[in-house]
């Protein structure tokens, strides 16, 4: 999915803006790559080390398993 979003955005600041559209191709699914992985993989560890979130996350998937019978 985050190919097509790319494309779609760089579609946009091509015809609006005029920007060359493979460097700006590049650009933008490089900062997504930068945002989805790496950061987003690093938020993800850290979360999984909080005891209260964890908690949250079971009591809400519990909740959510029970509405489902």
């Amino acid at each position: 999915m985050p190919t097509l979003t790319s494309i779609i955005v760089v579609l946009e600041l091509y015809f609006v803006l005029e920007l060359p559209f493979l460097l700006t191709l590049i650009e933008v699914m490089g900062s997504m790559f930068v945002i989805e992985s790496i950061i987003g993989y690093t938020m993800f560890r850290l979360l999984i080390k909080n005891k209260n979130f964890l908690r949250i996350i079971k009591n809400e998937r519990k909740e959510f398993m029970d509405n489902e019978i």
